[in-house]
Parts: structure tokens; sequence; C-alpha cells
């Protein structure tokens, strides 16, 4: 019986897990699209693959940046590596800003960070 509860638990954490993803997707996508409409804009968002460890990076920077912060690509990182999110490359800060430029949805300021276009 406990084996049985113990493999509920751990499923429903991992739903729980994936309706947060969710809610700062959603987020993010509506304040982008706001900004958007706003400025009289119309382009796709790109959305990256679900459940890979870029849509986990783009996720977390969204919602890390959701709120009009700017951070550093090294701010960014520790909050992708606590997360228990490491990437495949010998140099983590340049992956990392490699995948936000490259996503479309980030903008790089070189004093302030990045943040949310």
């Amino acid at each position: 019986m406990e084996n049985v509860i113990e493999k509920a638990k751990k499923e429903l954490a991992q739903v729980e897990a994936r309706a947060e993803e969710l809610r700062t997707f959603i987020r993010t996508y509506d304040s982008l699209y706001h900004g958007m409409e706003h400025h009289g804009e119309s382009r796709p968002i790109l959305l990256p693959r679900k459940g890979g460890i870029k849509a986990k990076i783009i996720t977390i920077a969204s919602s890390l940046l959701s709120n009009g912060a700017h951070l550093s690509t090294r701010e960014i990182l520790g909050e992708i590596e606590k997360r228990g999110i490491r990437m495949g490359s010998k140099d983590q800060v340049l992956a990392l800003s490699s995948i936000l430029s490259r996503h479309g949805s980030f903008k790089a300021d070189r004093s302030l960070g990045w943040s949310l276009k």
C-alpha cells in the first residue's frame, strides 16, 4: 500500500511541476502578446520542444524576466543550475547566451543584462 501511495505522490509532483511550467508559459506568452499587440506588431513566438533542456531553459528564463527584470547571463545560469538543469557544454555562459539570443523572445543589453522583448 505504501508503495502505491509513494508512486501516486511522485506522479502528482510531476503533474504539478508541468502545471507550473504551463502557467509560466501562459504568463510569458500573455505578456509578450500584449506587448506586441500594443506596438502593432504581429509575429509568431518560437516555442521550444516540450520537455527538452532548451525548453526548460527558455521557461525558466522567461519566468525570471517576466516581471520586467534584467538579469545577467550568469545570474540566469545560476537559477537554471539551482533547478538541476545542466547543459552539455564546456562554456555554460556562452551556451546559455546562444540559446537566449536564438530564441527571439529575449534581448540582451551589455550594461543591464537580458530582458524580454
